[in-house]
């Protein structure tokens, strides 16, 4: 057997002992990988390596073949390992057992498996950089094995140090959100809705008008499942009500305490506008505390009302839509009255009856909002407990919104949209 030959075979056992040296890694990683944030990127990292591991294999194999002439053909890559299937993180609870968040064993023995592959790994890479120069062959192969090796070394350190943080809070499980933005923090990209949530979480007023931007149809999911991952509600946040995902007693209550904060700087501003030497108008102002003050009347006597949004659109519910069977978006581009929406609500409960009834009136003078309208319905779909029936009246002017809403989601936008002008309660 010539030397050439024999290097050959040398190398063949070298890629076939250490071709799987991150599977391991990546099986650990790729199981909560679903918890969003740092998370995936880093399971996307190790998959990148290992890639890179595998190729370096075939091509220093190639190089030897080469100069052999030998044709034996190299065991095709069968890519990476399947990680377990997981639902979406908004269709979970974040809690509790290991299934509803990360098993803290689990990402103790990732850095192990990262440390023993990084070793290994680093072993293959002089070995192979040795038969390939020995023949004058590039090195190239080797170098890019030890690239890998030095990568693993070095996210070890960093990932026990949070862990063993983590651990003195979270004994066995580390919740979902605390595995997507702490522990795996590094990972994450500063635009990233994960990452906006967790400096959301931390009352970053610029994070939350940076969500509120975004038109993704899958964040108002990952707000809720955020949501009901958080220690403390953050319903005193100025503005939070707006962010499409939190249930619907959460965005009520802090939808509320925003119309009283609104109320008390105009309030200023009026007193403001008011004071010696001003010559500025106080029409606009006035306008806007007595729409407040008669929504926050009408909202006192109204105990099944919800607020929803208030600052176009104005979005109120009567009965709660996260518990409803049914739900029905009313549109309007005339300024509702809520008496008028109790009635409605009324008449058609009863039409709906056995089923219980969430009506929405959905308020706006902007006949473009159907981007507005379609994350919206997105997020009483995201908030649901249950499974359960949405429909979207829209007549007239609307029908044009909830049309362009329904293109937005591919035909997915709602169960049924009815746009004539009177309808039969019993088709909802």
């Amino acid at each position: 057997m010539s030397d050439t030959l024999a290097a050959f075979h040398r190398v063949a056992a070298l890629a076939d002992e250490h071709r799987a040296d991150l599977d391991d890694a990546i099986r650990l990683s790729a199981a909560h990988a679903w918890v969003g944030g740092g998370a995936t990127r880093f399971a996307a990292a190790i998959a990148t390596h290992r890639a890179s591991v595998r190729s370096a294999l075939t091509l220093a194999l190639n190089a030897l073949t080469r100069t052999t002439s030998h044709q034996q053909p190299y065991p095709d890559d069968p890519g990476p390992p399947t990680p377990p299937a997981a639902p979406p993180a908004g269709d979970r609870p974040l809690s509790g057992d290991h299934r509803h968040g990360v098993d803290a064993q689990a990402i103790a023995e990732l850095a192990d498996a990262l440390d023993t592959a990084a070793g290994r790994l680093a072993e293959a890479a002089a070995a192979i950089r040795g038969e390939l120069t020995a023949f004058d062959l590039p090195a190239s192969p080797g170098w890019t094995i030890s690239r890998a090796a030095q990568w693993a070394a070095s996210q070890t350190p960093d990932l026990r140090r949070r862990l063993r943080r983590l651990r003195s809070e979270h004994t066995t499980t580390l919740p979902a959100h605390v595995a997507a933005y702490d522990l795996y923090g590094v990972y994450s990209t500063p635009g990233d809705p994960d990452t906006l949530l967790n400096r959301l979480a931390k009352g970053d007023a610029e994070a939350l008008a940076d969500l509120l931007d975004l038109h993704d149809p899958s964040l108002p999911a990952r707000v809720h499942a955020w949501w009901s991952a958080l220690p403390a509600p953050l319903t005193d946040l100025p503005g939070i009500g707006a962010l499409n995902g939190l249930p619907c007693a959460a965005r009520d209550r802090a939808n509320r305490a925003h119309l009283s904060a609104e109320r008390e700087r105009l309030t200023r501003e009026l007193a403001r506008l008011r004071s010696p030497g001003s010559v500025a108008l106080q029409d606009p102002v006035l306008l806007s505390l007595r729409r407040i003050a008669a929504l926050e009347r009408a909202l006192r006597t109204a105990d099944q009302a919800h607020l929803l949004a208030f600052n176009d659109p104005l979005a109120i519910a009567w009965a709660d839509p996260d518990t409803a069977d049914v739900t029905a978006v009313h549109l309007t581009t005339a300024p509702p009255r809520l008496s008028d929406l109790r009635d409605l609500w009324r008449r058609t409960r009863a039409a709906t009856l056995p089923r219980t009834l969430s009506l929405i009136t959905w308020f706006t003078d902007d006949t473009s909002s159907s981007g507005a309208l379609a994350a919206f319905v997105d997020a009483l779909r995201a908030t649901r407990a249950a499974p359960g029936r949405l429909t979207v009246i829209a007549p007239g002017e609307c029908a044009a919104i909830a049309h362009q809403a329904d293109l937005l989601r591919g035909g997915r936008f709602a169960d049924r949209v009815i746009t004539a002008p009177e309808f039969d309660p019993a088709d909802i």
